[in-house]
């Protein structure tokens, strides 16, 4: 949970709450409250007995394994 600007301020200020496959945000200004575009998502790698994305998965952890650690820092987004 973050919180933006000062609640008691009387000017505008907002909450967000971020999780993994979750994104709420809001801004209260003027006396109203704005929730901007909300994302919840998931991430299905398998259903049951099918699963998807075998050779991606397998490719992006070669590329991963390939680099030095200066690589890897600097690929890494997160």
């Amino acid at each position: 949970l973050s919180i933006y600007g000062d609640p008691g301020s009387g000017e505008p200020w907002g909450w967000q709450i971020d999780g993994h496959h979750l994104c709420i945000a809001t801004v209260v200004f003027d006396g109203r409250i704005v929730t901007t575009p909300t994302f919840m998502g998931s991430e299905p790698r398998s259903i049951g007995d099918r699963s998807w994305f075998d050779l991606e998965e397998e490719a992006g952890l070669l590329l991963m394994r390939s680099l030095t650690n200066e690589q890897r820092t600097k690929a890494i987004i997160h």
